[in-house]
């Protein structure tokens, strides 16, 4: 824990510098693979989310709505509010303003959304107040944000609202096996053939009698007492 602790007193002693490559640390030890680190991921809530100081420093207060995205930041005159999408970019996306914050926005969202991953449900309760899913649906269509913030919150969607009770995985059946070229060839000929017959049925019967005539006369010829016609039997010549 004492490394997590330094990390996130750095971050508390550089408010105007801003470094999120320091978020992108904590974010690293979040979890292994597709594993959680439930342990890791409740020590950063506790040091950034429960920590006054720290809300205050290292953490950029956000507001979200179903229309509006803003977050605290310095202006001439002390702290105001600042609209992420009109103040901050361009409509193509790029930013005008504030880009220490915006850069260190993106890291402190991607580390929101491992803080949550593996449905770790203390974490959300913190977090899922700051992004309403209603706000979050809004602004990751929103085109005037840059797709590197819409990926971040899409990331969060799915970790506090989507990977969550009742939803479980489904794990379907492996119906799919390994077949030689041969094998494949043969079945794709079987299936196209099949097709055939089926739109095809007064043309297929006379293909089938003309392509299995020999190996039916072939038979008839070594049981030619199979040969019927209503109650007499033919002789085979």
């Amino acid at each position: 824990s004492n490394p997590l602790k330094f990390f996130v007193k750095i971050l508390k002693n550089n408010e105007k510098e801003r470094h999120p490559e320091i978020l992108r640390v904590l974010k690293s030890v979040c979890r292994m693979g597709i594993k959680a680190i439930a342990i890791n991921q409740e020590l950063i809530h506790r040091l950034l989310l429960k920590d006054e100081e720290a809300l205050n420093t290292a953490v950029i207060d956000t507001h979200m709505d179903e229309k509006l995205f803003k977050f605290i930041a310095p202006i001439e005159n002390g702290q105001g509010e600042v609209r992420v999408v009109d103040q901050c970019f361009d409509p193509a996306g790029r930013c005008i303003e504030f880009p220490n914050e915006m850069a260190y926005l993106e890291s402190q969202l991607d580390l929101f959304s491992e803080l949550c991953y593996g449905r770790n449900y203390l974490c959300k309760r913190s977090i899922e107040e700051r992004f309403p899913i209603i706000g979050l649906k809004e602004n990751i269509w929103n085109t005037h944000l840059p797709l590197d913030i819409r990926a971040s919150l899409t990331r969060l969607m799915l970790t506090i609202y989507i990977d969550a009770e009742p939803r479980s995985e489904l794990k379907c059946p492996d119906l799919s096996r390994a077949m030689e070229h041969t094998e494949f060839s043969k079945a794709l000929q079987w299936d196209k053939d099949y097709i055939f017959l089926l739109e095809n049925v007064g043309e297929a019967q006379d293909i089938l009698e003309e392509r299995y005539k020999d190996t039916i006369l072939a038979r008839l010829r070594m049981h030619p007492d199979e040969i019927t016609s209503g109650d007499r039997t033919e002789t085979l010549t």
